[in-house]
């Protein structure tokens, strides 16, 4: 690490915010986060670690993506000299951001594929130990920044970019879609109640004819707001995946029915419906007719 790094960091920014200027000054980069695409992991405690998780598996990523270019096709000396400069260069294909929230890591990504580079992530750390520290990954599509005075135009502003090419009907058939919504370390500026109106209004003057489903939707919008940053991504089979934990699957162990004797007779123990799961249950229920109200 630099020296000039060292300092940015002891200013509490990070390499990537803070600019010398000549005068001897530094100043904050504002445009770290505009139009950002990259990878948001939410980590246990250790982000040092957390962070050489991710960049392993992303060298591990990048291999498999240039050995897959060379069998597709034979190259030149060119394509051979790009071929090796591109390795040479791997590690400037991404780059940490710092994302102003504890245990939460955040990497910018260049020429790559996200929903792609995303679901590589989930199905290698879902099916092996490759994860100790890391916990969940979120992909981010498009960021912008907003302040108080024009948070809800630029979430409108967003929404109009990407919605339409999220939300368009695949083979005649409008995807079926749910909103979920994550803050950290910011006030009351943008609330769940807001992102569903501009969603319904941007719908609305798209003509866009989606279906809002609750439990495993087609596609997962996912808004994610980091103090004055907004980050837009979206995800198939969400749920199916387990909401893109980075964690392999535990084996459940099958319950054994317990039995017993009621007036002289066997019978077998009947599960009764906790009070937190019917709780839970209610308010599934009152969040889908509130959406379904909205949709309308």
């Amino acid at each position: 690490m630099t020296s000039e790094e060292s300092k940015a960091i002891n200013r509490g920014g990070g390499g990537r915010y803070w600019k010398p200027q000549s005068n001897g000054k530094w100043r904050k980069l504002d445009n770290c986060f505009e139009s950002l695409e990259g990878l948001l992991f939410t980590c246990e405690g250790n982000e040092k670690r957390a962070r050489m998780e991710v960049e392993n598996l992303l060298k591990l990523y990048y291999d498999e993506v240039d050995e897959a270019k060379e069998d597709d096709k034979e190259m030149d000396a060119a394509d051979a000299l790009s071929q090796m400069k591109n390795k040479i260069l791997k590690e400037k294909r991404y780059e940490w951001i710092q994302s102003g929230a504890r245990n939460v890591i955040l990497c910018r990504l260049k020429n790559t594929d996200i929903s792609g580079i995303a679901e590589w992530f989930v199905n290698k750390c879902q099916s092996g130990n490759e994860s100790r520290h890391l916990m969940r990954l979120y992909p981010v599509h498009d960021t912008i920044k907003f302040s108080k005075d024009t948070a809800l135009g630029d979430l409108q502003k967003l929404c109009l970019k990407n919605l339409p090419a999220v939300l368009n009907a695949k083979s005649g058939e409008w995807p079926s879609y749910r909103i979920d919504l994550a803050r950290r370390n910011t006030g009351d500026l943008i609330s769940r109640e807001d992102v569903y109106d501009v969603v319904g209004n941007v719908k609305e003057q798209q003509n866009l004819h989606n279906e809002v489903k609750l439990s495993e939707p087609d596609i997962t919008l996912l808004f994610q707001i980091q103090k004055t940053t907004l980050l837009f991504s979206y995800a198939k089979d969400f749920d199916q995946r387990r909401k893109f934990s980075l964690r392999p699957p535990q084996a459940k162990q099958p319950k054994e029915a317990k039995t017993g004797s009621v007036d002289g007779q066997e019978v077998e123990e009947v599960k009764v419906e906790s009070l937190e799961e019917a709780v839970l249950k209610k308010e599934s229920q009152e969040a889908e007719v509130k959406e379904e109200t909205l949709e309308a």
